[in-house]
């Protein structure tokens, strides 16, 4: 089985709580569930970066099915 990387990251405002932030490896066409946690004062606002896989980009809570190498971002804003 063909394994890819999944390289996932945040910026200020909360962290990525599942899987978790960093490198991560999973075969193809593995979904996998991706969940953001905004910091007090702050609102998760987007998925950006290899998003093209990613069932609902604007939902803290959602899926990435994997079919190549990915890099994401969560993005927050401030409230």
């Amino acid at each position: 089985d063909i394994e890819y990387n999944l390289n996932i990251s945040s910026l200020v405002g909360g962290v990525v709580t599942t899987p978790g932030e960093g490198d991560f490896t999973y075969y193809y066409a593995n979904e996998v569930d991706i969940v953001a946690e905004a910091d007090i004062g702050y609102v998760f606002t987007e998925w950006t970066g290899d998003i093209g896989t990613v069932a609902t980009s604007t939902s803290s809570s959602t899926t990435i099915t994997i079919y190549d190498d990915y890099n994401i971002v969560a993005e927050f804003a401030a409230v």
